[in-house]
């Protein structure tokens, strides 16, 4: 219900009738609850690792909304309204992963600047209380249902291709993502010295927007074919190798030649296909050393495209910027391309759906 992020609904002038299965207060489609809602489901197309962080900054939040609403006098946490109170919220949630830090101090003092509920508000704090006790117990029961993350079946196939015999087994590559939580994992479990050793990979490199711009100059050069050895040997020293791997939010998917690397693998998809475009940009250019290059991309698992509509969004949207002409491929298919399977329809032919068998019959039919 996500009531912090969105105290709206929670007005009894806003409130409307409950329709269905509906058991909370209706959030607005563009509110800040909803898109931390569908910001959830994308963070579970991208990794474990990046959802189960999600988790945890939403279990803060509410914790310390509880703790506020039970305080002497009782506080109302305004999320939307309270750049400090979400900037202490990302903070708390980085030291609860190695237990270091205790905030209490810090929110006893945003506490103190908070002003007292106002017995004459509009806001039905007795729904508010329930509204966070129930995500509290939903967040509980989603965190315990994650499998471990050494059953990561995304990582694996992801090390997988750099395994002897996989796609990527020997190539420089470039991983892209929308998260930085994913990036830090990623580029944790490919470092694995044991595992490196055993598949052969060269070191694996990291870039993010927190990486100062002296380092992101210096990795995103080992993958520029205009770099010359003796400036990447003033870069990175005698005794040190060039990354192999460099995986990378999206920080770089623009505006950088790094043709040097021979694919490009989105570890997640955009919403945007510009952007899907400009990470595969980075390779598929002038000046790249390679005759072919890959590049490939994890779908989301079939559940979750069931509500994010992710394919289908970018098929639809790449399907139409090439019928405006509007893409940087010519519009014009080759005669032994013109017909193609898209990934929705991949989907769905997966899925037993006979019915896109006949669109291709009338497609082909059509077309000769």
């Amino acid at each position: 219900r996500l009531a912090p992020y969105d105290l709206e609904p929670y007005q009894r002038s806003h409130q409307l009738p409950l329709e269905g299965e509906a058991d909370g207060p209706l959030h607005q489609p563009n509110s800040m609850a909803a898109l931390v809602a569908a910001g959830l489901f994308k963070r579970f197309e991208s990794s474990l690792e990046a959802i189960r962080l999600s988790l945890k900054r939403i279990d803060v939040v509410m914790r310390r909304s509880a703790e506020l609403l039970a305080a002497a006098p009782p506080r109302l946490l305004r999320l939307s309204q309270n750049p400090d109170a979400r900037a202490l919220i990302a903070q708390e949630r980085e030291s609860d992963e190695d237990g270091t830090a205790n905030f209490d101090q810090r929110w006893t003092a945003l506490i103190r600047d908070l002003p007292p509920l106002d017995p004459e508000s509009d806001i039905d704090f007795a729904m508010v209380q329930d509204a966070i006790t129930h995500d509290r117990e939903a967040v509980g029961r989603l965190l315990e249902a994650l499998p471990p993350l050494e059953s990561d079946g995304k990582l694996a196939a992801l090390r997988s291709l750099f395994a002897a015999g996989g796609a990527l087994h020997g190539k420089r590559a470039l991983l892209f993502t929308q998260f930085r939580d994913t990036a830090v994992y990623v580029h944790q479990n490919l470092s694995d010295e044991e595992w490196r050793a055993h598949t052969g990979l060269g070191p694996v490199a990291l870039l993010h927007g927190g990486i100062p711009a002296k380092d992101k100059a210096r990795i995103a050069a080992s993958f520029d074919p205009d770099q010359s050895d003796e400036d990447l040997l003033q870069a990175f020293g005698a005794g040190e190798e060039v990354p192999q791997v460099l995986v990378s939010t999206d920080v770089l998917a623009e505006g950088h030649n790094l043709q040097k690397a021979e694919a490009v693998v989105n570890l997640d998809l955009p919403w945007n296909p510009q952007v899907a475009v400009q990470r595969a940009g980075r390779i598929d250019r002038l000046g790249s050393p390679h005759d072919r290059i890959l590049i490939g991309s994890f779908e989301p698992e079939e559940g979750l495209e069931a509500h994010l509509h992710l394919v289908e969004a970018l098929d639809r949207r790449f399907r139409l910027i090439h019928h405006l002409g509007m893409g940087d491929e010519p519009v014009l298919r080759l005669a032994g391309d013109q017909q193609r399977i898209t990934f929705e329809q991949m989907r769905r032919l997966y899925n037993d759906d006979v019915g896109v068998l006949d669109e291709l019959e009338r497609t082909w039919t059509l077309g000769s």
